[in-house]
C-alpha cells in the first residue's frame, strides 16, 4: 500500500511531473530517510521514483520536435489489430531501423488500398507530431492514455504512390497466431457484434466492437466482461489442470497433482500471451503463478499476500500501467472478493439457492465497492448492473468463455468440432446481447463532477461492501446511491453566469450557465475521421456538469469549425431552441436577425460581466462582412 501511495501521489499532484519542485521534494525525502528510519516512507519514495523515472523515460523517447509536421518516408511494422471504420483505418506501428521515429506511433490512414493487418511491414509517407490534446473538464485524459500506451507520436499517412506493402509478416510468432485466430473468428457465419465479442474474449482485442455496442455494455455495467481477467484465465487454467490430472492419473505418472498444476499454469501463460498482456490478464497470471508456487512448496496460500505481491511485481516492471483504469479496477475487485470470501455466514440450504445468493451478494459488493472508482474513471454507475451480471457472469463463465477458448484450440482434423463450439458460444452472445439491449434502454446514472457533499455520497457505499454484516449504518449506503444518482454540481448563483470557453482547437464552443438556464454558443469543429469536438469535448463537459438540457443553442455560422458538432449535440441532449446565423442542412432552426434579443431572469443585473451580456441577453446584430453572422 505504501508503494502504491508513492506511485499515485505524483499522478494526483497539480505540479507537472518534470517540475523542479516535485523532484526537489522527492530528493529531500530520500535525504531524510536515514534519520527518519521509516519503512513506509522509503517504500512511498521508491514508488514515486519508479513512476517519475518511467514517465521521464517515456517522454524522452517521444518525437523530436525537429521532425514534427514534416513528411517522412519510413518503414513501419503494424502492431496490434487496426481499427477500421467508415472514415478509414487507425493503427499503431513500430519503426524498423529509423532513429527519427519513436518506438511506437499511432497513425490514421483515410484511404488504404488494401487491408492493413497486424504484423505487416509497410513503407509509409507519414506526417507526425508529438501526442497532445485539448484540456477540458470532463474529457478523456489523452496525455495520460498516450503515456501509458507509450505512444511517442501521432499522425497520418500521406496519400500517394510511395505507400506500399513490403512484407506480410502475419505468419510469424505470437502476432501471427493472433491474426490467424482472429481471421478464423471473422469467418464464422454469425453477426458482426457476436464475432467482435468472441474476439475480445479470446484474444483480448476490442478493435471490432462498435461504439454503439460498447455503449450498451457500459450502460449496463457489463463492460468488464470484454476484458480478459481472472475469470477467463482461471477458467482455462482450471479446465486444463483437471484434464491433465485425469490423464496423468490414468497413465500412472508420479506426482500427477504437481505436474497438472504446472501444465495448467503453462496453458494460462500461453493464453495471456495471445491476449496481448493487458494489465488484468497479467495480474491474473502473476497471482496464479504465485499460488502455484505456494502449492508446490506445500505452503499456505494467502490471498492478501498473493494480491500484494502481484501488485508489487507489476508496479516494479511497468509503473505506467497504474495510469490505466484497468489496474485500479482489477486489483480493487479482487481485493473486495478476497475480503468477501473471508466473511462466512449462513444462508439457504439448497446448493442452487446458495450459489445464486452468493453470486447476488458478490455483485452487490462489487457495485458498492467499485462505485467510487467507476464514477471517477467513467463518470457513471449502473444500479441495474447486479441484475444484469446475475445472468451475464454465469453465462459467460460456464458457456461462452469455455466454448470459445476450446473451440479455438480444436484445429486440424477437429476444426469442424471447434467451429461448432464457436458457433454455440456466439449464439450465447447473441442471446445475452438482446437482454443487454433491453437493460440498456433503462440507461445508467451519469454523475457530474464530484465536489463538496458529493464526496460523502461517493464514499458511503463502501460501508456496505467493507463493513461486516450487522455493522450499524451499513444500509445508509443505498440512500447514498439514490443521492448520487440525483447529484448535480453547484450552479451559478442567482444574478450571475458562468462562462466556459472550451478548448476545441480550430473553432469555438462556449457554454454559459445561469442558475436555471444553459446556453451553448457554437459546437466546435468536425474531424476528418468522422468524429467531432462535440463528442470528445462538448458533450463530456456537459455530462460533467450534470447538464441534460440546453435551453438555447446558438450557431454563429455554418462553417465546419463552428457547426461541425451540431448534429452530435442534437442527438445526445434535448435542446429548447436552435438559432443559427446561416441555414444548416437537416436542422430546424430560427434565423439570427439584427436587433433580436432575449433576457433570462436574474442575469441582467449589475453583477453580470459586460463580456457575457451578448450571450445572456442574446443581443444579435448583422456584421459588415458576414450579413448572416450570429454573434
Amino acid at each position: 500500500m505504501c508503494l502504491l501511495v508513492g506511485v499515485f501521489a505524483p499522478q494526483l499532484s497539480r505540479f507537472p511531473l518534470d517540475s523542479d519542485l516535485l523532484i526537489m521534494a522527492l530528493v529531500l525525502v530520500v535525504l531524510l530517510l536515514p534519520w527518519l528510519r521509516r519503512r513506509d516512507l522509503v517504500l512511498a519514495g521508491v514508488g514515486a521514483a519508479l513512476f517519475l523515472a518511467a514517465v521521464g523515460n517515456e517522454k524522452g523517447g517521444r518525437l523530436d520536435p525537429v521532425y514534427a509536421g514534416d513528411s517522412m518516408l519510413s518503414v513501419v511494422r503494424v502492431v496490434g489489430f487496426p481499427r477500421v471504420d467508415e472514415a478509414g483505418v487507425t493503427f499503431e506501428g513500430r519503426a524498423e531501423d529509423d532513429s527519427r521515429l519513436p518506438r511506437r506511433v499511432r497513425l490514421y490512414w483515410r484511404q488504404s488500398p488494401v487491408a492493413v493487418r497486424a504484423g505487416d511491414i509497410w513503407q509509409f509517407e507519414i506526417r507526425l507530431r508529438r501526442p497532445r490534446a485539448s484540456s477540458n473538464p470532463g474529457g478523456i485524459d489523452y496525455e495520460a492514455w498516450s503515456t501509458q500506451q507509450r505512444i511517442g507520436a501521432t499522425g497520418y499517412v500521406v496519400e500517394g504512390t510511395r505507400n506500399r506493402l513490403l512484407d506480410s509478416g502475419t505468419s510469424r510468432g505470437i502476432e501471427g497466431a493472433r491474426v490467424s485466430l482472429a481471421e478464423r473468428i471473422d469467418g464464422l457465419s454469425v453477426g458482426r457484434d457476436a464475432r467482435a465479442v468472441i474476439t475480445a474474449l479470446t484474444l483480448g482485442s476490442r478493435h471490432a466492437i462498435s461504439s454503439e455496442q460498447w455503449q450498451r455494455y457500459a450502460s449496463t455495467g457489463t463492460s468488464h466482461l470484454m476484458a480478459i481477467s481472472g475469470l477467463h484465465v482461471g477458467l482455462l487454467a482450471g479446465a486444463v489442470y483437471a484434464a491433465a490430472l485425469a490423464l496423468l492419473a490414468l497413465l500412472r505418472v508420479p506426482h500427477p497433482h504437481q505436474a497438472a498444476l504446472v501444465i495448467g499454469l503453462a496453458s494460462a501463460a500461453v493464453y495471456v500471451s495471445l491476449s496481448g498482456f493487458a494489465v488484468p490478464a497479467r495480474r491474473a497470471l502473476l497471482m496464479l503463478a504465485l499460488a502455484t508456487f505456494c502449492l508446490l512448496q506445500r505452503r499456505r496460500v494467502s490471498a492478501a499476500r498473493v494480491l500484494a505481491s502481484a501488485a508489487v511485481l507489476i508496479v516494479a516492471t511497468d509503473p505506467l500501467s497504474t495510469l490505466s483504469a484497468g489496474f485500479r479496477l482489477s486489483f480493487a475487485a479482487v481485493g473486495l472478493l478476497a475480503w468477501l470470501g473471508a466473511e462466512r455466514g449462513g444462508g439457504a440450504t439448497s446448493p442452487l439457492l446458495r450459489a445464486v445468493a452468493g453470486l447476488w451478494r458478490v455483485q452487490l459488493v462489487l457495485l458498492c465497492g467499485l462505485l467510487p472508482l467507476s464514477v471517477l474513471s467513467f463518470d457513471r454507475f449502473t444500479a441495474l448492473a447486479p441484475v444484469v451480471n446475475l445472468l451475464a457472469v454465469p453465462l459467460f463463465g460456464l458457456c461462452t468463455v469455455p466454448l470459445a477458448l476450446f473451440g479455438l484450440l480444436l484445429d486440424g482434423p477437429l476444426r469442424a468440432v471447434g467451429d461448432g463450439m464457436l458457433l454455440v458460444a456466439a449464439a450465447s452472445v447473441v442471446g445475452l446481447e438482446s437482454f443487454i439491449a433491453l437493460a440498456a434502454s433503462e440507461g445508467s446514472s451519469v454523475v457530474g463532477a464530484i465536489s463538496g457533499l458529493g464526496w460523502l455520497l461517493l464514499l458511503l457505499p463502501l460501508a456496505w461492501a467493507v463493513f461486516p454484516r450487522g455493522w450499524p449504518g451499513r444500509s445508509i449506503a443505498w440512500v447514498a446511491l439514490v443521492g448520487l444518482a440525483t447529484w448535480r454540481p453547484e450552479r451559478s448563483p442567482e444574478g450571475c453566469a458562468d462562462i466556459t470557453v472550451l478548448d476545441v482547437g480550430q473553432g469555438q464552443a462556449v457554454v454559459v450557465e445561469t442558475e436555471r438556464e444553459v446556453l451553448l454558443y457554437d459546437t466546435g469543429p468536425g474531424y476528418r475521421d468522422g468524429g467531432s469536438s462535440a463528442e470528445r469535448v462538448v458533450l463530456p463537459y456537459l455530462q460533467s456538469r450534470g447538464i441534460r438540457h440546453i435551453d438555447r443553442l446558438v450557431v454563429s455560422h455554418s462553417d465546419l469549425d463552428h457547426a461541425g458538432g451540431l448534429h452530435a449535440v442534437l442527438a445526445a441532449v434535448s435542446v429548447g431552441s436552435v438559432v443559427t446565423g446561416e441555414p444548416i442542412e437537416g436542422v430546424r432552426s430560427s434565423s439570427c436577425r439584427s436587433g433580436d434579443e432575449w433576457s433570462w431572469r436574474g442575469t441582467n443585473g449589475p453583477g453580470v460581466a459586460s463580456a457575457s451580456e451578448y450571450f445572456i441577453l442574446g443581443r444579435a446584430w448583422a456584421g459588415t462582412t458576414r450579413p448572416a453572422c450570429c454573434s
